[in-house]
């Protein structure tokens, strides 16, 4: 307790609670589902890729013997908008290792 604020346990007279009834005798490891305490909000909002290009124009790259040239950057799992810090939801699993997150440059010549 902080502040002195009570803890918000299920009882019969609050069955709107946060938090289930404490039962010492329970040995917990033997329940099925023992407690969805560690289930947090999921929702996201990801910007999982972006491709941006430009073709330089022909009067331009005439002059250097080129047919075309296209700059190009590429990025993948870019942002993750969530209330779960460092973890990307679509990977699952353990936070230890995180989406990886991917940046290339490029460019194409065709002579």
């Amino acid at each position: 307790m902080e502040n002195g604020a009570a803890v918000n346990y299920w009882t019969p007279e609050n069955p709107s609670n946060d938090f289930p009834r404490p039962d010492a005798s329970v040995v917990q490891t033997s329940r099925l589902y023992f407690s969805t305490l560690g289930i947090v909000k999921g929702s996201f909002l990801k910007i999982k890729n972006i491709n941006f290009g430009y073709n330089l124009p022909k009067d331009l790259i005439g002059k250097w013997h080129v047919n075309n040239l296209r700059l190009y950057v590429t990025g993948q799992n870019l942002f993750t908008f969530s209330k779960l810090k460092d973890y990307d939801p679509e990977r699952g699993g353990g936070e230890s290792f995180p989406m990886t997150r991917q940046i290339v440059f490029g460019l194409n010549l065709d002579f």
